[in-house]
């Protein structure tokens, strides 16, 4: 019986680390710890922006969404299914 992972497999897990890598940078760079609220994190990300002057209303719904930030600004009309590549195509 063959275990070891597919292409597909080794493929997601790669594009997870790099997510996760990118995430753990911005809470690095937003001050974002475990315990705050979605409130707190857009709160923190918005200002961030500021700081940074950077145009808030292109780039804090995109941060929100990789921060898990419930009602990012994102809309999704479909989620694509992992098990099925097709899927991913808009």
């Amino acid at each position: 019986m063959n275990t070891s992972p597919s292409w597909r497999e080794m493929s997601l897990l790669q594009q997870e680390c790099r997510l996760s890598s990118v995430v753990d940078f911005l809470k690095a760079t937003f001050e974002i710890q475990d315990n705050d609220t979605d409130q707190g994190i857009r709160a923190k990300v918005s200002k961030g922006l500021q700081a940074l002057k950077v145009d808030e209303a292109s780039t804090l719904p995109y941060l929100l969404d990789l921060l898990s930030v419930k009602e990012s600004g994102i809309e999704r009309s479909h989620e694509p299914d992992p098990e099925n590549t097709e899927s991913w195509r808009p």
